[in-house]
């Protein structure tokens, strides 16, 4: 009896197992020339996590991008505007990549003499990650959720 118990028990874990793994490998369908996200959590490369409690985002609409975030890291070489990440500039450079159940979009953004890369990772599920790399300074990540227009 115990040993039918317990088949029955990994059997059923195995239909539930596969039936979260099916429903995780759905593809991400965002327009890479249309999105917001919002950004919920940033995470600097030699600091702590921070929960961010104003509304911080990033959205791409045709050929620009319009920033809006905070930043806290080291910068290597400091701008004369006191600017930050609060910005709309065109984009330079678009390149996309799938990967399982993820989409990579890579943007490259030029302000002045400084070069902004922006990596975004979208999961299926409305969450997503944004790498963000200045000419300037060191990079710092972040969490959100995404949404098309």
């Amino acid at each position: 009896m115990r040993k039918t118990v317990t088949i029955l028990f990994l059997f059923l874990a195995t239909l539930v197992y596969g039936q979260k793994r099916s429903s995780v490998t759905k593809m991400v369908d965002i327009h890479p020339l249309d999105f917001t996200m919002s950004m919920k959590y940033m995470l600097p490369r030699r600091f702590a996590m921070k929960s961010l409690t104003s509304e911080y985002y990033v959205t791409v609409r045709n050929d620009s991008l319009d920033c809006f975030l905070p930043y806290y890291g080291e910068v290597y070489q400091p701008t004369l505007t006191n600017e930050g990440l609060n910005f709309k500039a065109p984009i330079v450079g678009m390149r996309t990549k799938d990967k399982k159940n993820k989409k990579h979009i890579y943007y490259r953004v030029r302000r002045g003499f400084l070069t902004y890369d922006y990596h975004f990772v979208f999961y299926p599920e409305g969450n997503g990650m944004l790498i963000l790399t200045p000419s300037n300074a060191q990079n710092c990540t972040y969490e959100g959720e995404w949404e098309n227009h």
